[in-house]
């Protein structure tokens, strides 16, 4: 009986928590008038009339309700005179097939789970009477938690707002959800046999909860990934960091009046909604009037009163990547970030039509401002937009307005004829330079009772200076940017009498406050007047603000074409607001005007002196393009020289210069005459740094740069820009990061992107050192961790954590890539699998016959081959190849081909596409087939691997997961090394020392970034090891001294630099070093292993010094004592430098005690 009770305690506990997660008793009552199958049928039937008789759908469902008929009959047994746990078989279907009617493709999806759930259920009829068994009844019990848990997924999808709208983009993650349930079913039906047990029954329960836990929280974690993977690659700009920029400088009080007027309570509270001419609200007045900030109010408003809000803040100094797309791109993720739905949309979404198509984004907006439920948007500085795509915002707005009743608009700008035009006959307007008399005022009593406190001004003189201020707020008009203006302008000034001059004499309007700070700058001697109106100029016409750092090194430029083309390293701090005075501001660490007007005064032809719009964009064009051409761009230079200037600072315009340049160019098309200097610039860098390697991006459209004047008389540099617009355009650049820089490097025409590679990968070493982070932040600011996707604004902006970096950099990872190199997707790739799937069946299918192959031509061979190289199908790529269009395929596609074969492991196919002609395998190909871990592929490409390909190709083999791969690497480098021919020698003097055979090979596997690669890895070190030991009596002193300073000045590894010495490396080299046979050779220049080492602040380089100085290695060296390794020496062996430096043996010769050392090997 005890165990009856316990079975019926099951299906009651089940019925529970049915109801509790239901969450809506008038539902739950709904549910229970419901008391057998004969209800389900006649809503069935009635269905189906309403139909039409059309509803093919409901047929089929015939067999699931007549299993669930039979399970219903035997549960009726277990759980006697309990009909509210039978009506929870029959209730929920009923509501649900009611429910899902509302829409034929809903009830088609819904019936069609149906039929899935008919097929897991048992087939309780031929069972007999196993029923008696308690166990089988808790089998029973746990089949009706799953068939309550089925209908509650589908409760939670159908009482979603939006699911009519949305059905297609959230059935498929619906769908996976039920087949976790599905999947529950079919297993537990298998536990209705008579061996079953009691504790087979409580697992099952205990898997059936987690399943369904652990789906959800997957399910999210995969949504959430997916997600913030598709806003990064977008670079959406949410505004949050502007809302609290803004947030943080306004003064309280100032809002209060807009947030009592009538106006706006009415457009705020909703009064007749769905009435257009409440729908809009319009903030105008005159520049400077303070609407920003009342933005930024309304904003902070709307969320206390907590309000559904979408906001932007528009700024000319965005111009150059702010267009009605990405305003509108804006609000929909704003909606997503908190609508889980809408978020599953966006990434079921094309991402090619997010990215660049206006009418789909609203398509979205609109659908979902449609259910969304009241809602706000918010957006400032309108006027300051692009005169067309401002038009284009409003157009779209006023469709959204149209199609959305419960949308308000708040829209913030001056009064310009083509903003009045839309927004005079549908908006309520509120002139804000007549209402903010008072708030101006606050904010003026704000600024001097801070003025008061910072200087601790005697009450006295607290009272004349609020008395000279009186009459600010009455001259401002209305106008807080004249009462900012004239306020930071005193701010400057340090004498109480100078003070007293300028209040007295205050200007009468913004135009004379600007004239008088212009003036002033006007009035310094040459150098200080020319820099300051550099600055202004170039804030003025840069493309985006550029930071502090940018611009300071961008001043230091020598822009002379025939000038040495030297980036100095030693760059001077300038205080930017001292010397351009109120002009200028600091936000977010980027440099801008504070506000518009200040550009168009600047700017303007009718003030005296003015700066010429175009002679700072030929200006500022010419020292991106000298940075570009200097010496810091040197291939030649090594890793070591690279580092150096990392660290001095002489990178910091790179990434700017690289990306904005083009932008400059074609803005010059606009100004007359051409540029002479430009000219020549563009010149020298195409001439200079032009890649030998470049390819033509196929499939491309034509780049937009023309100039007609450069292309007759700079006819390299007018070709090399024209291709550099093509590479800065290129559809697939959103995928190029620093990993897959072989296949986008070479689409650049310069070596630019080359270097930027070989620059990013020196960066990422340095800042693992966390002893270099405040050097580094002195000349890149806080932000140290770079996007690794070139294109992704990230990459220049960077992070302060690598946390965040690397979250971020995961974030554009799609998982799902389409495998074939020249297609779009191959770098983009898709969100789902699914829609991978359909765009390799719509695009990429075989479509021939082994008969039709001789009439496909180069475009329709192509797919075909790449889908069977994808197959590994060698035969097919025969044909293919062989056939007259596929003699016709383009290099670079076979090219391709043959770099997925070798990812693959496919050798047949990878030798098979190899040009006729090749007499060094491509380096990609070989890093391809090593990685792809078949071991004969590898050895394959270890064969056919160049000499100047081995250090890349250690670094592969060094985290290469088979032993067996590297192995034989390593008997490929022994046997080279081996194999060396030597040079015949005479007798070795200092002067006429020759290395042995093989050091350049040795040279080439132990380069620096080889040992940087480590980080940490015991695999690498312990393979390195063994490589060392194999070679050693390949080694030669000098080389063993410099892979070992190579070591102390990347990972430190203290393992490797005790073998390196063990094996006679030179403690002191390159500053005193001998040949293998104890020759003296002249010291070189550079760090010894001990100055590397005092540079980190590691474990092994602490111990790593110790070793040096207790083996004797020369320690006087100037400023050592400052390096940040020797100050934190203690910390992690013990001793302060002072103290192990008193432990050092006594200096003897080095040379002496080696040639000692090699006199009696030679005697033995």
């Amino acid at each position: 009986m005890a165990s009856i009770n316990l079975v019926q305690q099951a299906f009651t506990d089940a019925q529970r928590s049915f109801r509790a997660k239901l969450r809506d008793p008038d539902i739950y009552n709904q549910l229970l008038a419901t008391r057998n199958v004969d209800e389900v049928y006649k809503t069935t039937m009635k269905l189906q009339e309403e139909a039409n008789g059309k509803g093919r759908h409901l047929a089929k469902i015939r067999s699931f309700l007549d299993r669930l008929s039979k399970y219903a009959g035997v549960i009726d047994i277990i759980v006697s005179a309990k009909p509210e746990i039978l009506a929870l078989i029959w209730g929920p279907l009923k509501l649900l097939l009611q429910w899902s009617s509302q829409m034929t493709a809903a009830l088609d999806k819904f019936t069609t789970t149906l039929v899935e759930i008919g097929h897991a259920l048992p087939h309780v009829e031929v069972m007999g009477g196993i029923f008696q068994s308690v166990p089988i009844k808790n089998a029973l019990a746990l089949l009706y938690e799953d068939v309550l848990d089925f209908y509650r997924v589908n409760f939670d999808f159908f009482r979603k707002k939006r699911w009519k709208q949305l059905l297609d983009s959230l059935w498929d993650s619906h769908l996976t959800k039920l087949n976790v349930v599905v999947d529950n079913i079919k297993q537990h039906s298998g536990l209705l046999r008579e061996e079953v047990t009691l504790q087979d029954i409580t697992e099952a329960r205990k898997h059936r909860i987690k399943s369904l836990e652990e789906f959800d929280k997957t399910h999210k974690s995969q949504q959430d990934q997916k997600y913030f993977s598709l806003r990064g690659r977008l670079s959406i700009n949410l505004y949050d960091d502007r809302l609290d920029w803004i947030r943080n400088r306004s003064v309280p009080g100032c809002e209060k009046w807009l947030l009592n007027d009538t106006a706006f309570c009415k457009w705020h509270d909703g009064v007749n909604w769905g009435n257009q001419s409440t729908a809009w609200l319009w903030l105008q007045g005159i520049p400077g009037a303070g609407k920003t900030y009342l933005c930024g109010a309304a904003i902070d408003y709307l969320k206390q009163q907590g309000k559904k809000f979408l906001f932007c803040f528009l700024s000319y100094a965005s111009n150059a990547n702010q267009t009605a797309l990405t305003v509108l791109q804006s609000f929909i993720f704003q909606a997503a970030e908190d609508d889980t739905d809408l978020q599953s949309v966006l990434i079921d979404a094309t991402e090619r039509e997010l990215r660049g198509n206006t009418g789909y984004v609203l398509d979205l907006l609109k659908t979902w401002l449609r259910t969304a439920g009241p809602t706000y948007v918010v957006i400032d500085g309108l006027d300051e937009m692009d005169r067309s795509e401002r038009q284009i915002l409003l157009q779209r707005l006023e469709e959204l307005s149209k199609g959305c009743n419960d949308l308000r608009l708040l829209i913030c700008s001056r009064s310009e004829a083509d903003i009045s035009r839309v927004l005079e006959e549908k908006a309520i307007g509120i002139q804000v330079n007549t209402r903010n008399s008072g708030s101006i005022q606050t904010y003026i009593n704000s600024r001097t009772d801070d003025w008061i406190n910072k200087f601790k001004f005697d009450t006295e003189m607290g009272h004349e200076l609020r008395l000279l201020l009186s009459p600010l707020s009455a001259k401002a008009d209305g106008m807080f940017l004249f009462a900012r203006i004239i306020l930071d302008s005193v701010d400057e000034i340090r004498s109480i009498d100078e003070i007293r001059r300028e209040l007295k004499a205050m200007p009468n309007d913004l135009d004379d406050a600007y004239q008088r700070i212009f003036q002033r700058i006007n009035e310094m001697d040459h150098r200080r007047r020319e820099e300051r109106r550099k600055i202004l100029g170039w804030v003025g016409c840069a493309p985006i603000p550029m930071t502090i750092f940018e611009m300071e090194q961008a001043l230091f430029v020598d822009s002379d074409p025939d000038n040495t083309s030297h980036i100095p390293s030693n760059i001077v701090e300038q205080c930017f607001l001292e010397m351009c005075g109120p002009f200028v501001e600091i936000v977010d660490g980027k440099l801008q005007f504070v506000h518009f007007t200040v550009r168009e005064y600047i700017f303007s032809r009718d003030i005296p002196d003015f700066i010429d719009e175009g002679e700072a964009t030929r200006d500022l064009a010419a020292a991106f393009l000298a940075y570009l051409a200097s010496d810091i761009m040197d291939p030649n230079l090594d890793d070591d020289q690279i580092s150096g200037d990392i660290m001095c600072g002489r990178y910091r315009l790179l990434q700017y210069a690289h990306f904005y340049f083009p932008t400059l160019l074609q803005r010059m098309n606009n100004i007359r005459p051409n540029s002479y200097l430009v000219g020549k610039l563009l010149d020298r860098l195409a001439r200079r740094y032009s890649n030998d390697e470049f390819q033509t991006i196929v499939d491309t459209r034509d780049p937009p740069y023309i100039n007609q004047h450069y292309k007759k008389h700079r006819q390299r540099g007018y070709e090399c820009a024209r291709q550099t617009f093509q590479f800065h355009l290129a559809e697939r650049r959103w995928g190029w990061n620093w990993s897959n820089s072989e296949a986008w490097v070479n689409f650049d025409p310069l070596i630019i992107s080359k270097m930027l590679v070989r620059i990013q990968e020196n960066y990422e070493a340095l800042i693992h050192d966390s002893s270099v982070y405040r050097e580094m932040e002195i000349h890149y600011g806080p932000r140290l961790f770079k996007c690794t996707y070139l294109f992704c604004p990230f990459s220049r902006q960077g992070f302060e954590t690598r946390h965040d970096r690397d979250k971020h950099v995961t974030q554009h990872e799609r998982p799902c890539k389409c495998p074939v190199p020249n297609c779009i997707y191959y770098t983009l790739g898709f969100n789902t699998q699914r829609r991978c799937n359909e765009h390799l069946a719509q695009f990429h299918a075989p479509k021939f016959s082994i008969d039709d192959l001789a009439n496909l031509d180069a475009e329709e061979v192509q797919p075909l081959l790449f889908t069977s190289t994808i197959e590994g199908d060698l035969e097919n790529v025969r044909r293919l190849v062989t056939s007259p269009g596929g003699k016709r395929l383009k290099p670079e596609v076979l090219a391709s081909a043959r770099f997925i074969a070798a990812e693959q492991g496919s050798l047949g196919i990878t030798q098979l596409l190899a040009p006729p002609d090749e007499i060094d395998v491509p380096l990609k190909v070989v890093k391809a087939a090593v990685k792809s871990q078949d071991a004969g592929c590898a050895e394959w490409a270890i064969a056919n691997a160049g000499t100047s390909y081995y250090t890349d190709l250690m670094k592969v083999m060094l985290g290469t997961k088979s032993e067996q791969i590297y192995r034989r690497w390593e008997e490929s480098i022994i046997d080279n090394i081996r194999n060396s021919t030597p040079k015949p020698r005479s007798r070795e003097t200092a002067l006429s020392y020759t290395p042995l055979a093989g050091t350049e090979l040795i040279n080439e596997i132990f380069r620096q970034q080889v040992f940087s690669d480590i980080k940490g890895s015991v695999l690498k070190e312990s393979r390195l090891q063994h490589t060392l030991e194999m070679l050693k009596e390949y080694i030669e002193p000098f080389m063993l001294g410099t892979i070992l300073v190579r070591l102390a000045k990347s990972s430190c590894t203290f393992s490797l630099a005790k073998q390196l010495l063990s094996y006679g490396a030179p403690i002191d080299h390159p500053w005193r070093t001998y040949s293998r046979n104890g020759i003296p050779i002249a010291g070189g220049s550079g760090m010894t292993a001990l100055q590397g080492a005092a540079k980190k602040t590691t474990k092994d380089a602490a111990l790593l010094m110790k070793h040096l100085i207790l083996l004797g290695a020369k320690t006087d060296w100037p400023g050592i004592e400052e390096e940040r390794g020797v100050k934190k020496i203690d910390e992690f062996v013990g001793v302060k430098w002072d103290d192990l430096l008193l432990q050092a043996p006594p200096r003897r010769s080095e040379y002496s005690r080696h040639n000692s050392t090699f006199q009696s090997a030679g005697s033995g």
